[in-house]
């Protein structure tokens, strides 16, 4: 046994530390194993002269750490040459799965950004960009042309564009997609150009048997007498169906389509055809007819029957969406309401309808009888826009009393209204069901609820209302929505004013709001500001706990008229709280500061009035919010005496100072800093 004493042990660390230390490689050859081996070889001849013993132990051992040295520099070769490998070839070596996800997003976003998932591009491209990527990834390498050829999900989207070239690619697409993968077709012509052979025949031609194994197809007609025989054969498959006529007259739909085998076919739209008086539609869940006239008797244009069109549909009991658009075009007349109310027929009884569009009409009546025919226990989303000179101020003559939302609007806690009167005199009304409403607590201070309201994630910072508990809400998604667009003001009589504007928004907010609505937004309100009936709202909806008023411009305007409205409410209310169930006012946009020239602030002073008066009857307004408005620091001051909580982040500059408040009042007002008074009495 040899014993190692401690000249013994010296020389292992020697070699050791020589080894792995002061020896090492500097590149990839054996330079440093040259040079270990010549500084080792020295040492160890001279060691051996001096104990042989321990010379033939250590010289076993230096033999088999030479090995270790080589075969370590030749591990690290083949790991540095993989590296090189890995980073030229790592999209490679991903599995044939990942691959083929990769392909079908790629092909799926190129159809998306290049119109063949809709049927409204205007490119005048000859091959569809989707076909240029699949060569591209079929050419990259003998793996990924492997997986492109082999996967039928990447060729499933056939596209026409009256080319000869489309057509060898559809045949192409066709044998490489089989009889089991569903298929997708999208036909596009230029609406300008017409196109160098007819898609429709090509699509007959890619197709002799039919369509049986088409999901979806969308067709853009832009050659005159296309051939139809397509849409005469059955298509057991097809679940959508999109028809776009460039010009009228180009396309005739079929009467019975596809012989009457469509099973499956749920969403229709047809825009800009001729149609058979007694067309076939059955099961469509989805229906959009713009356009539509009836086909031509003698060369002379006849316009559809509105409410024959309605009666076909009887056998469309599942239909959830209605979208009718300038078809006829025909004027009803109040004396077809009696043909309505006499017909056995009506009204047809639509039990999942949730979604109806009535636009481009050119009289109220029509969108009046259309509704008076139906009736939508389901109904969410309305929209209705009409022409002529009439003008509906009365939501009684454009809504029958019957058309009413669901069941789940009166559950709805908050709606929001915008009366437009620029372009076009438009009212849009959206109603929201908020998640933990019974959660808000105005008297919370650390809140920002004009935020919360809205992004609850980002505006809470106080234990009492952590984020789970306050309400979920989008303000610009809804449950509900109403839309009401009537002529332009170009258009406008010159006996309507904005007085029947606003008449109008109420009758609508009657009919469709329910009476218990907890908070009320005024959209756009700078634009009707001055007439909407604020008065009637508040009086109707009594219990409403937050009121918002709001536009999103950058000018200002003085609120004296509904100031005065607040204190009208303060001055009847007698021995009791004025409004006791409002609990938060959120105010845009007003100008509450001293007028220039009377140095006196009425809207500020009627503001104050009703907020003394809900103090001395122990029911103080808990939030006031005012934001991109005008407000003196000593008004601020006033306000938080009357109200638990008081928000302001003046013209923008959220966080100022009170003299820099000043400042920014002073500008706005034209009047040296220090001369604006206090409201004129306000205090």
């Amino acid at each position: 046994m040899i014993r190692y004493d401690q000249t013994t042990r010296v020389a292992f660390f020697l070699l050791h530390h020589n080894l792995f230390a002061h020896f090492k490689p500097r590149d990839n050859n054996d330079c440093g194993s040259v040079a270990v081996n010549t500084r080792m070889h020295i040492f160890i001849e001279h060691f051996s002269s001096r104990r042989p013993q321990q010379y033939s132990f250590l010289h076993h051992h230096t033999l088999k750490l030479f090995c270790m040295g080589r075969e370590h520099s030749a591990l690290r070769m083949s790991v540095t040459d993989l590296r090189r490998l890995n980073q030229r070839l790592l999209v490679v070596a991903l599995p044939a799965e990942t691959l083929l996800q990769i392909f079908e997003y790629l092909v799926k976003y190129y159809l998306e950004t290049s119109g063949f998932a809709t049927s409204d591009h205007y490119s005048r491209s000859k091959l569809p960009k989707d076909v240029h990527v699949l060569l591209v990834l079929s050419q990259v390498c003998s793996a990924w042309r492997a997986v492109a050829v082999n996967a039928p999900k990447l060729w499933a989207t056939v596209c026409f564009t009256g080319s000869r070239a489309s057509q060898s690619l559809a045949q192409i697409f066709v044998r490489r997609v089989g009889s089991r993968t569903p298929m997708n077709i999208a036909m596009r012509t230029d609406s300008k150009l017409q196109p160098e052979y007819d898609p429709m025949s090509m699509l007959a031609d890619v197709f002799p048997d039919g369509i049986r194994n088409v999901k979806t197809m969308m067709l853009r007609v832009g050659y005159p007498d296309p051939n139809i025989a397509i849409l005469d054969k059955p298509a057991d498959q097809l679940e959508s169906l999109t028809i776009v006529g460039i010009k009228k007259g180009f396309f005739t739909f079929p009467e019975i389509p596809f012989a009457g085998s469509s099973p499956n076919l749920r969403q229709l739209s047809l825009d800009n055809l001729y149609i058979q008086p007694a067309i076939v539609l059955k099961n469509i869940t989805r229906l959009s007819l713009s356009g539509i006239f009836v086909q031509p008797l003698e060369g002379t244009r006849s316009s559809i029957r509105v409410l024959f069109l309605l009666k076909r549909l009887k056998d469309c009991l599942g239909l959830e969406k209605l979208v009718l658009s300038a078809i006829g075009p025909q004027i009803l007349k109040k004396t077809d309401l009696k043909h309505i109310k006499n017909d056995g027929d009506f009204p047809i009884y639509f039990p999942f309808l949730r979604e109806i569009c009535l636009m481009e009409f050119l009289s109220p009546i029509t969108p009046f009888a259309i509704l008076k025919a139906i009736r939508t226990p389901s109904l969410s989303s309305l929209y209705i826009s009409h022409g002529g000179a009439t003008f509906v101020d009365d939501i009684k003559d454009i809504i029958p009393d019957e058309i009413r939302f669901n069941d789940e609007a009166p559950s709805a806690h908050a709606a929001c209204i915008s009366v437009a009167a620029v372009e076009s005199d438009r009212t849009d009304l959206n109603l929201r069901t908020i998640a933990n409403w019974d959660d808000v607590h105005f008297e919370c201070p650390d809140v920002d609820w004009f935020g919360a309201l809205r992004w609850p994630y980002f505006y809470c910072d106080c234990d009492a209302c952590p984020p789970s508990n306050l309400p979920h809400t989008d303000f610009e998604m809804g449950t509900h929505h109403f839309c009401y667009s009537a002529a332009s003001a170009r258009q406008r009589p010159e006996y309507m004013d904005d007085e029947m504007l606003v008449n109008s928004a109420l009758s609508i907010m009657m009919h469709f709001i329910p009476q218990n609505i907890s908070m009320v937004t005024i959209d756009d309100a700078l634009q009707t500001f001055q007439t909407f009936p604020f008065e009637e709202m508040l009086v109707h909806f009594d219990k409403i706990r937050c009121l918002e008023i709001r536009d999103y411009c950058d000018h200002i305007y003085r609120p004296d008229r509904f100031m005065s409205v607040f204190e009208e409410f303060a001055r009847r209310s007698g021995d009791s709280a004025p409004l006791p169930h409002l609990e938060a006012l959120m105010l845009g946009n007003m100008e509450l500061g001293p007028d220039s020239d009377s140095q006196r602030a009425p809207a500020f002073i009627s503001l104050c009035h009703f907020l003394e008066k809900r103090q001395r009857h122990k029911r103080p307004l808990l939030y006031l919010r005012l934001f991109h408005s005008q407000v003196t620091p000593k008004m601020l001051k006033k306000l938080q005496k009357l109200v638990l909580n008081v928000s302001y982040d003046g013209l923008g500059n959220g966080g100022a100072t009170a003299a820099e408040l000043e400042t920014v009042l002073a500008e706005a007002t034209g009047l040296p800093e220090g001369a604006i008074k206090d409201g004129g009495g306000g205090e």
